[in-house]
C-alpha cells in the first residue's frame, strides 16, 4: 500500500519539474546513513554541524539554509566546538542574521541582529 503512496508522490513531484532525487541527495541524510552503516564513526564536528543546521532551519525553509552553507561554515568555525566553546553567541548571531538564516526564535524573542 504504501509502495503506491510513494510512487504517486514520486509522479506528482516529477509532473511539477521537482528533481526530488537531487533534493534528497543534497541533503546528504542518505549518503550519511550509509556511510554509518559501513561503520563510519560519527565525529563531533558531524554531530555539532547537525545541530546547528538543525536549529537554524526549525520553523523556516531548508532552501536559504542549504544555498549558505559554506558561509554557515565559516560562522561556525567548520562546526570546531572548541572554537564554538570560546565564540561571542552575539557575534555569532549578528552573522548569521546577516545572511538571512535566522530562524522564528530570533523574530519571536526579539533577539537584536
Amino acid at each position: 500500500m504504501m509502495d503506491g503512496v510513494v510512487d504517486q508522490i514520486r509522479d506528482t513531484l516529477r509532473c511539477h519539474g521537482v528533481d526530488y532525487q537531487g533534493i534528497l541527495d543534497e541533503f546528504g541524510q542518505v549518503r550519511a546513513y550509509e556511510e554509518l552503516r559501513q561503520g563510519r564513526p560519527f565525529s563531533r564536528k558531524d554531530h555539532v554541524r547537525g545541530l546547528v543546521l538543525s536549529q537554524l532551519s526549525n520553523q523556516r525553509p531548508w532552501g536559504p539554509i542549504a544555498a549558505n552553507l559554506n558561509q554557515l561554515e565559516q560562522i561556525f568555525s567548520n562546526f570546531d566546538s572548541k572554537i564554538l566553546k570560546e565564540a561571542e553567541p552575539g557575534e555569532l548571531t549578528s552573522k548569521v542574521l546577516a545572511i538571512r538564516c535566522g530562524n522564528r526564535f530570533y523574530a519571536c524573542h526579539g533577539v537584536p541582529p
